[in-house]
This record gives structure tokens, C-alpha cells and sequence, in this order.
């Protein structure tokens, strides 16, 4: 039934594309190479290098990408986050995570990351900070 619905799921999955990207995605991506900060995509999805591809951004995240394939326990754990950061070749303490779930904030908290929250996870009480909407991104990190 799994494998199922991944299929179902990665059929929905075909409608994407760059007009699926948040607001202010682009240019916090944008700001963030400009400084030469490193970035990497830590989701427990398995379909998180699809949906990149889709929405074209699987180049500003390239060797960047952990996700569900490369897992054994998911968010809260952290352990998404901090395979992440080894890819990267940061230390947990120096990250920053972006994240619209609470699961995501608990997961980079137990990491020893800061978390900035984002969507509903804005309001959680262990955010480091919040942008609502994600454009207040930039401002809020790079200050």
C-alpha cells in the first residue's frame, strides 16, 4: 500500500513546476549565494530531489539534498538535519533551519540548530524566529 501511494503521490507531483515555489524562496536563495553561505535541503520526503527537479531548483542545492532515502528515522529526530549539514561540511551549531512544520522545528532544535519557523510553524514556541510570509526570510537571517 506504501509503494502505492508514493505512485499516487509522484503523480500529483507531476503538476509542479517553478511557479510552485514559494514567494521570496528565490530571493533568499539568491542572497544566500551572494554571500557564499552554503545550503542544504533536510526533508524526510523520499520524493524531496523530484519535486526539486520539478520546480527547478535542484541546482541551487546540488550535493545539498538529504531526504527520506537517506533515512532511517523521521522528523522529530533529527537525524535528516544533521546528515544534511555533513553534506555541507557545517556544524550543526553554525545552521539554520527553515521550516513549516513542528515536527521540522523539534527535529532541527534537537540538532542544536537555530530554526527559523515559517506557515503554521511560525507560532511555535521554540522558533528562533519567524518570517510570516517567508519573503521576511532574507531580512530576519542576514541582519
Amino acid at each position: 500500500m506504501a509503494s502505492a501511494k508514493n505512485e499516487i503521490y509522484r503523480q500529483l507531483l507531476d503538476s509542479l513546476s517553478s511557479a510552485s515555489i514559494f514567494p521570496g524562496v528565490i530571493e533568499l536563495l539568491d542572497e544566500l549565494d551572494r554571500r557564499g553561505l552554503k545550503k542544504a535541503i533536510g526533508s524526510s520526503s523520499k520524493n524531496a530531489g523530484y519535486i526539486l527537479k520539478k520546480v527547478g531548483l535542484s541546482d541551487r542545492f546540488a550535493g545539498g539534498v538529504c531526504d527520506g532515502t537517506h533515512i532511517t528515522r523521521s522528523k522529530p529526530d533529527p537525524q535528516v538535519f544533521l546528515k544534511a549539514a555533513i553534506l555541507v561540511n557545517v556544524l550543526p551549531e553554525c545552521c539554520l533551519v527553515i521550516e513549516d512544520a513542528d515536527a521540522g522545528v523539534l527535529a532541527g532544535k534537537a540538532a542544536g540548530m537555530s530554526v527559523l519557523g515559517m506557515g503554521s510553524a511560525a507560532e511555535h514556541p521554540e522558533c528562533d524566529l519567524r518570517a510570516t510570509p517567508l519573503s521576511e526570510a532574507a531580512r530576519l537571517i542576514l541582519q
